[in-house]
Order: C-alpha cells, then structure tokens, then sequence
C-alpha cells in the first residue's frame, strides 16, 4: 500500500491475497494494503532497500532510489533449471492414519471482520471506498520536497547565519526574563540593550550557551544549520526531555524537513482527522493484529487518504503520520484517559459521598475491581508511602475544581476535563509542531496572525502573553 499505511498490526487484514511492497513515485518502499490485488510475486515483497550514500533524501528521510529486489538480482542464478519432478504416485496412507478435521478458525475470524465492517456500514460510520478509489486519492497528493543534506553552506556562508540566529537567542532570553522564567546568566544585561555589534556578538559565542545549558529548551540544530537548503524555520527543534522523552518519535520529527506552511495545514489535517474518525474510537481496543482490526484500520486508512485530497500540501507520508498517531492517540485514550478518570471518580465517592479517608477509599476501589486496569497502580499506593502520598496529590489536582453540591454527573464531568488536561499523555508530531511554532513566533520568525486557532485551547505559551497574544 502506498506509503506506510496499514503497517504493523494491520498485515492480518490479509485474508483473500498477501500484502505486496511497491515503490511509490518518489521511489519510496511502501506496503500494499491486503485488500488491493497483488502486482508483484509475493516473495519479492521481502526484499530490502538498498539505499545510496550519494543520493538525495526527501522531507522524510526516504531515498529518493527505487529499492533493488534481492530476489531479482538472483533469477539469473535459477532460471532454466528443471524443476524437480514429483512422484507420480502418492504414498498409500496407512490404515491407522489419524485424519484432522479442518481447521476453519480462519474463516469464522473472515466472517466476524465481514460482520463489523458490514454493521459500520448499516450505521454509516466511516466511508466505505474501494481500493481502487483509495489509489486515486493516492496520485492526487504532492510529493514529498526533495533536500540534498550533501549541499552544506561553507565557513563564509555561515557567519551571517550564526550573527542572526544570536539574536533570535538574545530575543527569546528576553521574553524569558521578562516572564521571570530564568535568572540572569551571563554578564551583559541584555534587558537593557536593544542590538548589539557583530562583533560583539562574535566575542559572546553567538550566545550558543543558552541553547546548550538548558535555559531554552530549543536549538537552531547544528547539525541542520550547514545543510545549504534549509530555512531558519526548519533548522529550529525544539528538545526532547525527560527520562522517557517528550515526543513519541523525536528522531523523526526533527529530521522532517518541512516548511512552515505544510506544518500548519498538518495540524489542520489532523483536526479534521479526529473529527471524521470519531467512528473509530469504540474499535481501537480490538485486538490487534487480527483479521477484524486489520479491515477496520483498512476502512479508518482509506477514509484518511480521501482527507488529505483536500488539502494542498499533505504528502502520503504525512497522512500515513497522522492517520497512524491519531489512532495511538484515540487508543491510548480507550485505555488510559477514561480509567484514570473512572479511578478518580471512584476515589471522589467514598472521600466526599461517604466521608471516608483517602486511604480507605483507594482500598475500596482496589477490593471492588471496578478498574482493573489502574490495580497496579491502587496496588503501588497501598504498597509504598511514596506512591500513596503522589497519588494522594493527584486527586486533589484532579478534583480541585469539583465544588461541594455538584451532582455525580457534574462531578464525573468536571475530573474528565481536569484529567485530559493535566495528565501526562504522549505527544506526537502535531504537538511538536505547536511548540515548534510557538517558539518561532515568539522570536519574530513566522507571523503570529492566523495561527493562534490551532493551539490547544488557544492558550498562549509566557513568551507569547508577554507579546501580549
């Protein structure tokens, strides 16, 4: 299938043929989905892609090289050799042989996927397209942008760059400041000037340091800095913390080269993807893989690639990204975000309905198995003072706002919306971009007009307020 959707979990969807690989236009390898008809052997659909150190990458990383199929390269080896003969004659089974019964799990598996697709049907949840329809959709998106990372700006070149890029640092160190977010670091008030000289700036080390010491939690990337075709916008990364880290793939995030204007329609895209694909979110707990997720997910995949039609600017790869973390998404809100939510309230019951301690409400809640999901969590608390003591905490956060006299539903109502905005949750590549973007605006390098509305909430970051947006 074109691209990466369908990937993964969702090679059980293959019940009539065998997912083939395929090469899409920019040479990129890609999976067919099951459900579009094999166009090569299926044995080619192993082979790897040999990527050229010499060739150029797209905005993705991919080789912008048709991949070679080791299988091909091997049919000279075998062609024209006779093939073995078999026997004439099977052997005669012996008397006492046992005979199976034939397995037909596979087909009760096929029906029960037919089943579901065929009630979202009847519901009229989702679009029902065919892949030939999906493949149109397909062509019609843009290429990915092609950039040669091998063309790199020269000693002279990058001095412009290294003076400018100093004084998006003294901007941001400024609004820092101003928000009392960090101390004064170095010696030079920078509050108190407006611009300083080249040189003066060349004897500061460009301020570089605020980007390595931890007082931004950005940096123009070196590594992007040199490579000749960028902009000041696509070398800007914002930092991955954290023991676990911040963002869910940062390694791929930062080497995405995409201009301003593509990553603000994605976030776009993905809104719109969240919006239409609400259907989904009582089937992301399917088991996965399986035949019926895997037809599911096909039908969820499909529809998102007739979205992106619709846009100027999604490539396939891109709409393979948010297809696939707007169902992480939706599925880590299935199995998290609605427990922690049933746990507090749960909590909330016995400690304000009932009057009763914290402590005796969690082992209540931990007796009853009413979330057996959160037991490790109940169990940790009970167990160690310490989780206890931060679980304690977190229901006070949680229900800080759930004032006495509220009925159950409003209370049930009002720890949701708390949970959803407190908890921690992984970030994908459209939160990545909204820091991304917040920081740029912040520093004068993308206008903030017009893209306020897609900031969660419209909740400007301390270095916007101060600007006053």
């Amino acid at each position: 299938m074109p691209e990466k959707l369908l990937r993964r979990d969702d090679k059980a969807s293959a019940t009539n043929g065998v997912g083939t690989a395929h090469t899409n236009r920019d040479g990129e390898k890609m999976r067919a989905p099951s459900r579009l008809p094999s166009r090569r052997n299926v044995q080619s659909s192993c082979s790897r892609q040999q990527l050229s150190p010499q060739c150029s990458v797209n905005v993705d990383g991919h080789s912008t090289v048709p991949s070679m199929d080791a299988h091909d390269n091997n049919i000279a080896k075998v062609r024209g050799k006779p093939a073995t003969k078999r026997c004439a004659k099977e052997p005669r089974a012996k008397e006492n042989a046992v005979v199976h019964a034939p397995d037909h799990s596979n087909d009760l598996k096929l029906q029960e996927a037919d089943d579901a697709i065929r009630r979202l049907n009847e519901l009229g949840l989702g679009e029902d397209i065919s892949p030939d329809e999906y493949m149109g959709y397909f062509k019609k998106l843009p290429r990915n942008p092609v950039v040669n990372p091998y063309l790199k700006l020269d000693s002279e070149q990058m001095i412009p760059l290294y003076i400018r890029h100093a004084r998006y640092r003294i901007r941001y160190y400024k609004l820092l400041q101003r928000a009392s977010s960090v101390r004064q670091h170095c010696a030079v008030d920078l509050l108190q000037k407006e611009d300083f000289s080249d040189e003066f700036l060349r004897e500061m080390g460009y301020f570089v340091k605020f980007e390595k010491d931890g007082t931004f939690d950005w940096s123009f990337h070196p590594d992007l800095c040199k490579i000749r075709d960028l902009d000041d916008y696509q070398r800007l990364v914002p930092h991955d913390s954290g023991d676990f880290g911040t963002y869910a793939d940062w390694d791929k995030y930062h080497r995405t080269f995409h201009s301003y204007e593509t990553e603000l329609e994605y976030l776009s895209y993905c809104s719109e993807l969240s919006e239409k694909l609400k259907w989904m979110e009582d089937c992301v707990l399917i088991e996965a893989p399986s035949v019926k997720w895997g037809k599911i997910s096909t039908r969820g995949a499909f529809q998102a690639m007739k979205i992106a039609t619709t846009f100027s600017k999604i490539t396939p790869s891109l709409a393979d990204t948010a297809y696939y973390e707007c169902v992480r998404n939706m599925r880590w809100n299935a199995l998290w975000l609605k427990n922690m939510v049933e746990l507090y309230f749960e909590i909330w019951l016995f400690v304000t309905k009932q009057k009763k301690n914290f402590r005796f409400a969690i082992e209540e809640v931990y007796k009853s198995n009413k979330v057996p999901i959160m037991v490790f969590k109940l169990q940790n608390a009970l167990e160690y003072n310490c989780s206890e003591m931060e679980m304690e905490m977190e229901f006070h956060t949680y229900t800080e706002n759930v004032t006495s006299g509220v009925t159950e539903d409003e209370a049930h109502s009002l720890i949701a919306e708390a949970v959803e905005k407190l908890v921690e949750r992984p970030k994908f590549y459209q939160h990545y971009i909204r820091k991304k973007i917040d920081i740029a605006q912040s520093i004068g390098l993308i206008p903030v007009v017009g893209t306020r509305k897609y900031y969660d909430g419209g909740r400007a970051s301390p270095c916007l307020r101060i600007l006053g947006l």
